[in-house]
C-alpha cells in the first residue's frame, strides 16, 4: 500500500480521524483502547508518517475535546450518544470521512490527468527538439559543403 502520509492540516485531521475511528471500531473493546493499541492497529493496516505516534496523541485529545471520543484511565472509545442520535452521530462521522475520501480521490484523479497531459507535452517538445537538431545538422552540413565548394572551379 502507498504511504498514507497526509498533506496539509485539513487532510491530516481527516486522515487521523478516519484512522482512529477505524481502529477503535475494529478493536471493539468496551473498556476502550490505549494510545499504543490504537497506534499498533493503525500501523498494521497503513504506512504512517514518521511523526505518527506524536501526532496521534494530539489528535486523540482533540477528538475528546470535540466530544467525539471518551477517555477513561488513558483509554479511548467512541463516544456513546443516547438514543437514536448515536447512530446518526456515527453515520455523520462516517459520512464526513467518506466525503473527504471522495474529495481526495477526485483531487488525485485530476492531478493524474494533469500529469498525463504534462507527459504528452514533454514528449511533443522532445520530438520538436530532435527535429530541430536534425535540421541544424543538415544546415551545418550544407554550409560546410557550400564552403568547401567555393574554391573549386
Amino acid at each position: 500500500m502507498d504511504v498514507d502520509d497526509p498533506d496539509g492540516s485539513v487532510n491530516e485531521k481527516a486522515w487521523y480521524t478516519t484512522m482512529i475511528f477505524e481502529a477503535l471500531s475494529t478493536m471493539n473493546n468496551s473498556a476502550g483502547c490505549s494510545i499504543s493499541e490504537i497506534a499498533n492497529s493503525i500501523e498494521k493496516r497503513h504506512m504512517v508518517p514518521e511523526n505518527f505516534r506524536e501526532s496521534l496523541n494530539s489528535k486523540l485529545t482533540d477528538l475528546v475535546s470535540m466530544e467525539k471520543l471518551d477517555m477513561d484511565q488513558n483509554c479511548f472509545k467512541i463516544k456513546k450518544v443516547l438514543g437514536s442520535s448515536q447512530s446518526e452521530s456515527h453515520n455523520q462521522t462516517l459520512e464526513e470521512a467518506a466525503a473527504e475520501a471522495a474529495r481526495l480521490i477526485a483531487e488525485a484523479e485530476h492531478k493524474e490527468i494533469l500529469a498525463a497531459e504534462a507527459v504528452e507535452e514533454l514528449e511533443r517538445v522532445e520530438r520538436m527538439v530532435e527535429e530541430s537538431e536534425a535540421i541544424l545538422k543538415m544546415t551545418e552540413d550544407l554550409m560546410r559543403n557550400a564552403g568547401a565548394g567555393e574554391g573549386n572551379p
